[in-house]
């Protein structure tokens, strides 16, 4: 019984953490391009 529940939990968090990879793999883009391209300027 105890382990379904964790699997349930895990479940729950996993699309939160997903979208936060997601969030941070865009922020770390935009830094990436405005660095490149304060380095062309």
């Amino acid at each position: 019984m105890k382990n379904n529940n964790t699997k349930q939990l895990n479940f729950d968090i996993s699309p939160i953490l997903y979208s936060q990879v997601i969030l941070n793999k865009g922020k770390s883009k935009i830094l990436l391009d405005s660095f490149s391209q304060s380095i062309r300027n």
